[in-house]
């Protein structure tokens, strides 16, 4: 008897949903596949997250001030990365998220067949490279990714 555990990239937006919103998507899936994401998708999360954090200190929602705040306050960058790091950190353990590297090559391809922009042509790019099928993402754009199903998380159905 053999077993198959479908691997299952998860999107920024999932992330996101869970730390703002308190929605935990990962739990709706963890058990039915094997999850993973990559660094970039993580460097996404803290970036958005971080801004989030400037937005309830200061009230700052416009991206220029929000970037002017954090460039004129390293401080506030190290305060807010120690709190984003453990959450990240947390999440990752938690559910035992395997991290993959970015894969570079074909992502101008994704960009140009797909019209993704250049942050989800390199996610659809690394699950090509490594055979992933499956999404969670809240992103309709991988929907015209013809090589990925994206799972809806809000069921739990496809």
């Amino acid at each position: 008897m053999s077993y198959t555990i479908d691997i299952l990239f998860i999107d920024s937006n999932v992330f996101v949903k869970f730390f703002v919103e308190g929605e935990n998507c990962f739990e709706r899936v963890h058990r039915k596949y094997l999850l993973a994401t990559s660094c970039n998708v993580l460097e996404e999360v803290a970036y958005i997250l971080l801004k989030f954090k400037v937005i309830d200190e200061t009230g700052r929602i416009k991206h220029y001030e929000i970037l002017n705040f954090l460039q004129s306050n390293p401080e506030s960058i190290k305060a807010f990365a120690k709190e984003i790091e453990k959450d990240i950190e947390n999440i990752i353990e938690n559910y035992k998220i395997i991290l993959l590297y970015p894969h570079f090559e074909g992502f101008m391809e994704m960009m140009k067949k797909y019209g993704l922009l250049p942050n989800d042509a390199l996610i659809a790019a690394t699950c090509k490279y490594y055979s992933i099928k499956k999404i969670a993402t809240f992103d309709d754009d991988f929907r015209r990714v013809d090589f990925l199903e994206v799972i809806k998380l809000n069921d739990n159905r496809k």
